[in-house]
């Protein structure tokens, strides 16, 4: 391990536990108490059939082999473009784009979810930035953040931004302003209510602990990127750093913080994202699994679905189920873990177009299934990425990569399995696994003596 990174480590350490005191000193001072989240009841105006909300509003996550299931949802791309087209840049002044929900069995909440989707999405364009000549054109995107558990977790960002001549671009730089405003959607499916950020967490829960150990390790990460602080390696010596105002940040957010309140966020099956007085805070769930409750709160006993489809992943794991992909991460049997991905690059192709890669991949997963059925005493790691696009002559294209890991069952139960659980959570890798694929892992793994790593090919099959 490198000097400087040892620093960085020790860094974090240290304010990890003076964050602890601060926490309590802050709790002493500010006086506002530990308020503990209402539970919520059942909408009686949603439905005639009404849902009964499963009541495990105070169950945090017991254990890291805890599992969820994404939601049987499908995202509709709706884009529009706005005012005449700026030939310059070939584009339009506005241009909009969001997803609507479908799949839902209660089409009213369905419609009300899309409706307030919509609403959010044009209220947030702010046509006055270009009126007084400010910016020259305006970016509105809605996105996916998460979709499991009956919520559903969105986030609209409003970008205004000015036309640069390449000329000025070149003397100057990029030194015009631009201005970004974000806003977030979290609904409860059940009543297509909007949920709150206390929601996200037992009714027990040490809110300010939490608040104020994420706020250290956020304020504390900035550190590391930021340029002022880049050695030559590009490295950051901690020794080197003013971390002096974090203390003051993270005071502020207690001060600030009444659970009685909601505040902006959103949350991934792997983080929280919250704005408290200014700061953006970022949670990770892992740290304190015990205390999340947004995986048990709004089960239902109904399925809210018109599909089932069963996609079934362990906690904290990034799925992102998106409307441009379709993804798998399961443990089939006790020795057969599978990640499957099928990712649409391009939104405007029709699902039709790429349900043939779609069971492409699970029909390789199905060999691999028929194999291990007649060798018991084998495992297998399966990882498969399919990309679907268009080329630059308009054709469909396909790129598809598999990696299989093969050993014994006795070696996968021991040492592999949960050496996957730990990539696939991200433990190993510190949340670098975000957007990756379980392909680079075993790949990093073939050198192991335990496995036969084979990359395109289903050797032995």
């Amino acid at each position: 391990m490198s000097q400087s990174n040892k620093k960085s480590i020790l860094f974090l350490i240290v304010f990890a536990l003076v964050s602890i005191g601060l926490t309590f000193l802050a709790v002493t001072i500010v006086n506002k108490g530990n308020h503990k989240v209402v539970e919520k009841g059942n909408d009686p105006s949603v439905g005639e059939d009404k849902k009964e909300v499963i009541k495990s509003d105070g169950l945090g996550i017991k254990s890291l082999d805890e599992k969820y299931q994404l939601n049987d949802l499908h995202f509709i791309l709706k884009e529009e473009k706005q005012l005449d087209k700026i030939e310059s840049i070939d584009r339009y002044p506005i241009e909009i784009r969001y997803y609507e929900i479908e799949g839902l069995k209660d089409k009213s909440i369905q419609k009300s979810i899309n409706q307030k989707i919509k609403d959010t999405v044009y209220s947030s364009i702010h046509k006055e930035r270009l009126e007084d000549g400010e910016f020259d054109y305006i970016d509105v995107e809605a996105y996916i953040e998460s979709s499991y558990a009956n919520v559903l977790s969105i986030e609209i960002s409003s970008s205004a931004d000015c036309i640069y001549d390449i000329n000025e671009l070149i003397e100057n730089g990029y030194n015009k302003k631009s201005d970004q405003k974000t806003v977030y959607l979290n609904f409860d499916l059940n009543t297509g209510n909007e949920i709150s950020f206390t929601d996200l967490f037992t009714n027990d829960a040490s809110l300010r602990t939490i608040l104020s150990q994420s706020a250290y390790y956020t304020f504390a990460q900035e550190y590391l990127y930021d340029e002022e602080y880049f050695n030559e390696d590009l490295t950051v010596d901690m020794d080197d750093v003013d971390y002096s105002s974090i203390e003051d940040r993270v005071l502020k957010v207690l001060q600030n913080f009444d659970s009685s309140k909601n505040y902006p966020f959103f949350f991934s099956e792997a983080f929280i994202v919250v704005e408290i007085a200014g700061e953006t805070i970022s949670i990770d769930m892992r740290n304190f699994a015990d205390q999340i409750a947004i995986y048990h709160r709004f089960l239902s006993t109904e399925n809210l679905f018109e599909e089932d489809t069963s996609q079934i992943l362990y906690v904290f794991v990034d799925a992102y189920p998106l409307y441009d992909a379709y993804k798998r991460i399961d443990e089939l049997a006790d020795n057969y873990f599978l990640e499957t991905q099928v990712v649409l690059e391009d939104a405007s192709i029709p699902p039709s177009e790429y349900e043939e890669y779609i069971l492409e991949v699970k029909n390789i997963a199905q060999e691999t299934q028929k194999y291990l059925n007649d060798h018991p005493d084998e495992a297998i790691v399966l990882a498969i990425s399919s990309s679907v696009y268009e080329d630059e002559n308009g054709e469909i294209t396909h790129d598809m990569i598999t990696v299989t890991a093969k050993m014994s069952k006795d070696y996968y139960e021991k040492t592999f399995a949960g050496k996957v659980k730990e990539w696939e959570r991200g433990d190993k890798y510190d949340g670098s696994f975000i957007g990756a694929s379980l392909i680079s892992f075993l790949m990093d793994e073939e050198n192991d003596p335990n496995i036969s790593v084979v990359v395109n090919g289903l050797e032995g099959y």
